[in-house]
């Protein structure tokens, strides 16, 4: 993946479609490890969160503290999967033609369910590197 600098310390990288998602994970847990984690030295930190962003196939990790709601951070690790937006697209796609043939109600779960099926396919990878 190619990593990009952006205002406000995002650091970003697009994982093209095809791309293998254990290397584009692990690739990104050696940017927390080297960027994310002393760049955020200063901030009251008492995990790391890790978002899956499904609508938009981004992957978003920042520090987090229990100790307060509000997000303090220097810097934040955003990988944009093309696979994870592209199917995103297509459930959507799917849902929507289903709704216009009368086939879901409103307050229907069958979006959520499908997306929640999909982002373990997602997070079920293990880290090869040592814990953080």
């Amino acid at each position: 993946m190619q990593w990009r600098q952006e205002p406000g310390g995002v650091l970003m990288a697009d994982a093209p479609h095809g791309a293998s998602i254990k290397e584009c994970m692990e690739e990104l847990f050696e940017y927390i490890e080297s960027y994310l984690i002393p760049k955020n030295a200063s901030v009251d930190c008492s995990y790391i969160r890790v978002e899956i962003w499904f609508d938009s196939g981004d992957i978003v990790v920042y520090p987090a503290s229990l100790n307060t709601r509000e997000r303090r951070e220097k810097a934040v690790c955003l990988v944009t999967f093309a696979d994870l937006l592209e199917r995103s697209d297509e459930l959507l796609d799917t849902l929507e033609a289903r709704q216009a043939n009368g086939d879901l109600k409103e307050g229907d779960e069958l979006f959520d369910s499908i997306a929640r099926e999909e982002i373990k396919k997602w997070a079920s990878f293990q880290p090869v590197s040592k814990p953080l």
